[in-house]
């Protein structure tokens, strides 16, 4: 099918919200950023929830479909993945506001758009939207002029034909003759359950605690959700690669994050911590979605960090959302395809899945440069290859796992990874 966009409506149950404070504070007290003249939004009244319907813009293609909420701050409501029938983040069924963002209101689920600082003025607040369809797919645009700084944002949207990935491309613009701070963070959510394995391609990482060694520190491997006992910001630092995500092994499922690293530096994750203190948040923010957790793309390598802005200045970047299912796992990724290679004693379980329809593609595993096994292949976004090389390796071994397309090299795993 070719992707298309519209505009259809989307009923959802809707707790109440009180009136905004009529008297905004020029600075929110233990907040470092100027409130004014945005109005607090404090009154999370307990009540009764309505069914309401929220405009929404919709992208399809054949592989996916996405949600966007422009009455809500612009959020990614919702990406399904209609290969697996999964959604690719945390789809949050109701709109349950907490007491959480700078001004007071907000909501969990899907993504949320971070400018110029965290769970921002607009987060639960109508933003300016465009939809339409050109040669390159269906595409979406929301983004808001900040009342505060005059700062502009941007995040546009688009799904590909014949493309199981969602692109982001997102412009910030200085139009005030003197610099200014900002950062921005992709919040993004996803489901928190005991099967839950982040993929982050870091060796350092900042916890509460400190700067430690990732993912193993003190004999806990901090990769697995099940071992976050209390609520953690993890930023994993120094990393080189361009990708991270998350894989749930029991429903062999789980999603790709890609950007170029030289742009967006942060890898960011977030938990309510699975002890009764950070649980209490499940009846907060939902009925019955569940506990989720936040997998952040960002400017900066920490929250602890800040960029300017310069006078009239512009930046923008290029980001990329992909599921992937059916390879027990994945280590290595862009925005073309990602690999999976897993050492299992007296083979190698290798996979590969690819974002477009590939013929006459080829894996390859390299050892010392050599060629020791090889297999041609159609790949199609919806079927990946799953491949058992009986290949016992020894301790220490080193070698490549290679994806090409008539000479082309597409992604290339070099294991053990740097």
């Amino acid at each position: 099918m070719s992707p298309r966009a519209w505009r259809e409506p989307l009923p959802l149950k809707t707790y109440p919200l009180g009136p905004p404070d009529p008297n905004p504070p020029f600075q929110r007290q233990n907040h470092t950023w100027a409130c004014y003249p945005y109005p607090l939004l404090d009154d999370v009244l307990e009540g009764e929830p309505t069914v309401r319907d929220w405009n929404a813009l919709h992208l399809e293609n054949e592989y996916l479909h996405c949600i966007v909420l422009p009455e809500l701050g612009g959020h990614l409501y919702s990406l399904l993945d209609k290969v697996t029938g999964r959604e690719v983040f945390y789809r949050n069924n109701v709109v349950k506001y907490g007491l959480i963002a700078i001004r007071g209101a907000w909501i969990s689920g899907g993504i949320e758009f971070n400018f110029p600082t965290g769970h921002t003025y607009t987060t639960v607040s109508p933003v300016s939207w465009e939809l339409g369809e050109d040669e390159g797919g269906a595409w979406l645009a929301v983004g808001n002029i900040c009342r505060v700084s005059r700062m502009e944002w941007w995040v546009k949207l688009t799904l590909e034909p014949g493309r199981r990935r969602l692109k982001e491309e997102v412009w910030l613009h200085n139009p005030m003759p003197y610099r200014q701070r900002h950062w921005f963070w992709n919040n993004s959510a996803v489901p928190a359950r005991d099967d839950l394995r982040l993929v982050y391609p870091a060796r350092k990482a900042r916890l509460a605690g400190g700067i430690v060694d990732y993912p193993v520190h003190d004999g806990v491997d901090w990769s697995r959700y099940v071992n976050h006992t209390h609520a953690d910001d993890i930023f994993t630092l120094d990393v080189e690669e361009d990708f991270f995500g998350c894989h749930y092994d029991q429903l062999d499922f789980g999603m790709v994050h890609v950007a170029d690293r030289a742009k967006l530096k942060g890898k960011k994750f977030f938990t309510w911590g699975t002890a009764d203190d950070g649980m209490r948040w499940v009846d907060l923010l939902t009925d019955d979605d569940g506990q989720y957790v936040e997998i952040q793309s960002g400017l900066f390598e920490t929250q602890s960090e800040w960029g300017w802005l310069q006078p009239f200045e512009t930046k923008n970047w290029e980001e990329y959302w992909l599921p992937e299912h059916g390879m027990d796992g994945w280590v290595w990724a862009n925005e073309e395809a990602a690999l999976n290679f897993d050492v299992r004693g007296a083979f190698v379980q290798v996979g590969a899945t690819t974002t477009a329809k590939r013929e006459g593609a080829q894996l390859a595993l390299l050892s010392d440069g050599e060629t020791v096994w090889s297999q041609g292949l159609d790949l199609d976004p919806a079927v990946p290859f799953v491949f058992q090389v009986p290949l016992p390796l020894e301790p220490g071994w080193k070698g490549e796992l290679v994806l090409t397309q008539r000479d082309a090299e597409i992604l290339r795993y070099v294991h053990p990874p740097r």
